[in-house]
């Protein structure tokens, strides 16, 4: 996730310096592309954390049972 942001700050700042119209768009169409990235890798953490307390809180229910 932080190479993917370093990048974004780099294409931010490319961006900001470009002139030329068709390398402008290409740069925001990479922009658009690394945050897809990043929100995609953001969603599959918070999924897998999300699974990991369930699955917490699944085996302290059983443990509760048992007691």
């Amino acid at each position: 996730m932080d190479k993917l942001k370093g990048e974004l700050s780099f294409l931010q700042q490319l961006l900001k310096m470009e002139r030329n119209e068709v390398r402008r768009n290409l740069l925001l169409g990479h922009i658009q592309n690394v945050e897809k990235q990043m929100l995609k890798l953001w969603r599959e953490e918070r999924d897998r954390k999300s699974k990991q307390l369930q699955n917490i809180q699944d085996a302290e229910a059983k443990n509760m049972k048992k007691e």
